[in-house]
């Protein structure tokens, strides 16, 4: 349905408006399709809509809930973009974010120095 609204066979008048947009997102999120709800954001963005923080939120979660820390944190970066903090105390979301690079790259030590463990944590 998303894409015969944005196609030249959409009735005239017949475009994605903020409700469609909010529906797809907080759908593909908790169904753990974070990239798509992520791509989602930029479109809507584009159309002209300024997804909420909630929007953000979701997808940033999702991502965790996949095992993909670092994606997280990028969506958390670009929410800046549009003036939003994943928490809107600055000295948590900075704290947040370093804590999350820094067990990251723990994660990336310990898996280098052992090629047999197939144990994974949620960071790496």
């Amino acid at each position: 349905v998303f894409k015969v609204m944005k196609s030249k066979h959409a009735p005239p008048g017949v475009t994605p408006n903020r409700q469609t947009y909010n529906i797809l997102v907080r759908c593909l999120a908790a169904n753990l399709q974070p990239g798509y709800a992520e791509s989602l954001l930029t479109a809507m963005r584009k159309d002209g809509f300024i997804p909420d923080v909630d929007l953000y939120t979701l997808t940033v979660r999702s991502y965790e809930r996949c095992g993909n820390p670092m994606k997280a944190l990028r969506l958390m970066e670009s929410m800046r973009e549009v003036g939003y903090h994943f928490y809107e105390v600055k000295m948590l979301d900075d704290a947040f974010k370093n804590g999350v690079k820094i067990l990251n790259q723990v994660g990336r030590g310990f898996s280098s120095e052992d090629k047999t463990n197939t144990v994974r944590g949620p960071f790496f």
